[in-house]
């Protein structure tokens, strides 16, 4: 029993060392905040017609002074709530990634936390993490990892707020 404790109390301290020391290798590139708002009445139209939610009448996209990006929308319509592509690129133009794939990985989160939203889970989080070749550094891989956590008002699951944050790291790990 003594070499279980041991054993174990062993592995949480390497553990805990490994990640301190491999945990620092990160850097934070963009977060993107998101905030989604409809009125019972034009929530009730696009149920009725049995259009999917996820579109807006107004997507507004702002740039904020530390590089992050605000997307605010209202009313349903026919835009996705995304943010432009010329603010991705913009944010992301250092990447060896190409903005079409920012945008399939944000449009990916944001249908999954949807499907979550309407199967009852009203917030939570989702990460995706993905490699990319550097070829200026030697063809040496980075991985991105976009994380998002999202909460949506149970009473009303088309309004809610959403962030992501996107990472740039050296190393696998253990996300």
């Amino acid at each position: 029993m003594k070499k279980i404790f041991l054993l174990s109390l062993l592995s949480v301290l390497l553990l805990s060392a490994f990640s301190q020391s491999h945990g620092s290798n990160s850097e934070i590139l963009s977060k993107i905040y998101f905030s989604a708002s409809m009125d019972d009445d034009e929530a009730t139209q696009a149920f009725e017609r049995g259009i999917w939610i996820l579109f807006y009448r107004t997507v507004i996209t702002e740039v904020l002074p530390d590089g992050g990006i605000r997307v605010t929308c209202n009313g349903w319509g026919l835009r996705t709530c995304l943010p432009h592509k010329k603010n991705l690129q913009r944010a992301f133009s250092q990447l060896s990634i190409g903005v079409d794939q920012i945008e399939q990985i944000l449009e990916e989160l944001i249908k999954e936390s949807n499907d979550l939203v309407n199967r009852g889970e009203y917030r939570g989080s989702i990460s995706k993490k993905i490699a990319v070749s550097n070829s200026q550094v030697g063809g040496r891989d980075y991985y991105l990892l976009f994380l998002m956590n999202w909460n949506n008002d149970p009473k009303k699951p088309y309004n809610g707020e959403a962030e992501i944050i996107i990472s740039k790291t050296t190393n696998f790990g253990l996300f």
